[in-house]
């Protein structure tokens, strides 16, 4: 039992679950344009995301300790930066200047722009960054790689994954109102939770409505149903005191499970 606890935390620690997560949202909007992806494609989307995240950590880590750097965490990130590398370069390069892009959308998160403030200082453009960063990597890059223009059905799946993954942050931003930093923020600091709730359950309305002009509403009809409810009941569970794996292990499964619904049912 003991190692796999200490396995499990390692997936989450090392940001494993979150980075399968982004990669499955990337596969439901492939299999949804039914665009053949090719293999490197997948390994980007996971490696990017195993390399923004820890770098970020990281980059953190180096900043409260005084700039020490901890050897064996930049080891690992190299080794990401490596493989990310080698399937980068195979990439087209209109694919290749859409992954620059989220890779400097990711970068406005850490490196302070506005009065030594970075994107974590503003609540509200914090949750839009991140969201705006794992759909373009989700939507964007599979448009880029397929021969289709990006029409009104890109837009909305677009928009969808968007608020998708703004309403997961909230219960992360609900777990969090009494040990962030209060400059950072919070959106739950700002307006309470209550109201955070409450504007989490008007976009989740708002990304299921959005399933009715999709061309395709009955490949997507069920399954939106059913991770809309999940979400509003997870949504509503989101307290201070949540168990140790409540957002980071259970609230990031939810585009997981999104995936897997589209493939069962």
């Amino acid at each position: 039992m003991r190692v796999f606890t200490y396995f499990f935390k390692q997936y989450i620690n090392t940001n494993i679950h979150v980075s399968i997560a982004v990669t499955s949202l990337f596969h439901l909007v492939s299999s949804y344009f039914k665009i053949a992806v090719p293999t490197n494609a997948f390994f980007i989307v996971f490696f990017s995301s195993m390399l923004s995240y820890n770098g970020i950590k990281f980059f953190e880590s180096c900043l409260t300790n005084n700039y020490r750097i901890n050897y064996k965490n930049l080891l690992f990130l190299l080794v990401y930066f490596i493989v990310f590398l080698y399937f980068f370069i195979e990439l087209t390069s209109k694919s290749q200047i859409v992954i620059l892009i989220g890779a400097i959308l990711t970068s406005f998160y850490i490196i302070p722009f506005f009065r030594k403030k970075t994107i974590r200082n503003f609540y509200i453009i914090k949750i839009s960054w991140v969201a705006i960063t794992w759909a373009w990597l989700s939507v964007v890059f599979v448009w880029s790689i397929s021969n289709q223009s990006f029409s009104l059905e890109w837009v909305v799946i677009f928009i969808q994954l968007f608020l998708l993954v703004w309403v997961i942050i909230l219960p992360f931003e609900i777990r969090d109102t009494l040990t962030d930093a209060t400059d950072l923020q919070t959106i739950s600091q700002r307006i309470g939770i209550k109201r955070t709730k409450r504007i989490g359950y008007i976009l989740i309305i708002i990304f299921f409505s959005l399933s009715f002009i999709l061309k395709n509403l009955s490949e997507l009809f069920i399954p939106n149903l059913i991770i809309t409810i999940l979400i509003l009941f997870i949504l509503k569970k989101s307290t201070l005191k949540q168990s140790t794996y409540y957002s980071s292990f259970w609230v990031e499964s939810i585009p997981i499970v999104w995936w897997g619904l589209n493939y069962t049912i």
